[in-house]
C-alpha cells in the first residue's frame, strides 16, 4: 500500500529500534541525528535514494531492481526490491499508524506469477528512476512491448540460450525450436517454480535474482520483478511467419508433430 500523498510530507517518528534510523545517523549525521525520531516522509525517500546512486545499488542492466548491500540489507531488512516499493520499506521503520502496510518482510506481497499483469500496461513496467541507462536491456524490453504488438495465440522460435533452460525442466525435441506462445509462458512459470528456492529471498517473493542462473544469462540482468518476466521473455522470441499459396500464416510446425495444429491469422 503506498502512502497517500496527502501524508508524504508530514513527518513520521522512527521507531526506538530502528536500524536504519541509525544507519542514516552515522551515514549522514549533519541531517539526521539519534537524538531526533521525527522527519518527513520525502526527506527520509530522498536520503536512501541518495545512497542507492552513490553507492550504484541497482541492476545496470535493470535500474529499476534495487540491489543492497549487506549494510543497507541490515538497514532496511530486505536484500532486494523494485524501486516503487521504497516508501513502502521506509514506512516499515516508523512507528505503526492505521494505514501502515501489514506483512513484517515481503513488501510487494503475493507469488512469482506470469500470468498476472501485462507488460504493456503495468505501473511497475513504467517506473524509470534518473539513473536508467536507456540502452539497459530491461528498459529496451519495456519499450519493445509497450510500442510493438504482440500475439498471445501465435506460435514464436525460441532463442538457442533460452531453449537451453526449457531443456532442463522438459524432453524437447532436438528438432523443436517453434512453440506457441501459452507453452512458452508455462515452461518459464515452471522453471522458475522449480528454482524456487535458489532464486528467491524468503523476504520478497516478487524478486527473482538470477545473477548466477542460467535465466540471469539468457535475459541478461541480475534481478528482474514478476511484472517484468513476460517483458524480458518476449526479448527471446521471434515470430514464426511463412507463406503458402500467397496467404501470410504463422506457426508452421518444421518438427515432426503431427498432432499439433497450424495456426493461421
Amino acid at each position: 500500500m503506498e502512502i497517500p500523498m496527502k501524508r508524504y510530507d508530514e513527518k513520521r517518528e522512527f521507531n526506538k529500534h530502528s536500524k536504519l534510523h541509525r544507519y542514516l545517523a552515522y551515514r549522514y549525521p549533519g541531517s539526521i541525528t539519534l537524538e531526533e525520531y521525527n522527519y518527513q516522509v520525502c526527506e527520509i525517500v530522498l536520503t536512501v535514494t541518495h545512497i542507492i546512486i552513490e553507492d550504484k545499488l541497482y541492476d545496470p542492466e535493470n535500474p529499476t531492481i534495487i540491489l543492497c548491500d549487506i549494510i543497507l540489507e541490515d538497514a532496511i531488512d530486505i536484500h532486494a526490491f523494485h524501486i516503487t516499493s521504497l516508501k513502502r520499506v521506509i514506512t516499515r521503520q516508523f512507528t505503526k499508524t492505521p494505514d501502515d502496510p501489514t506483512g513484517p518482510h515481503n513488501v510487494d506481497g503475493g507469488m512469482f506469477d506470469l500470468h498476472i499483469t501485462s507488460p504493456a500496461t503495468n505501473n511497475e513496467t513504467y517506473a524509470l528512476p534518473s539513473w536508467a541507462n536507456p540502452n539497459a536491456k530491461a528498459v529496451r524490453a519495456r519499450v519493445d512491448n509497450i510500442k510493438r504488438p504482440f500475439d498471445t495465440r501465435g506460435s514464436y522460435y525460441v532463442s538457442p540460450k533460452l531453449l537451453t533452460v526449457f531443456k532442463t525442466i522438459r524432453d524437447i525435441s532436438p528438432n523443436q525450436i517453434i512453440f506457441e506462445y501459452k507453452e512458452i509462458t508455462a515452461m518459464l512459470t515452471t522453471y522458475i517454480m522449480e528454482n524456487k528456492t535458489r532464486l528467491f529471498n524468503p523476504k520478497n517473493h516478487l524478486i527473482a535474482m538470477v545473477k548466477d542462473d542460467l535465466l540471469g544469462e539468457v535475459f541478461g540482468v541480475l534481478a528482474f520483478h514478476r511484472n517484468q518476466a513476460i517483458g524480458l521473455l518476449r526479448q527471446q522470441l521471434k515470430p514464426f511467419n511463412y507463406t503458402l499459396f500467397g496467404e501470410t500464416l504463422i506457426g508452421q510446425n518444421t518438427y515432426n508433430d503431427p498432432i499439433r495444429p497450424q495456426n493461421r491469422t
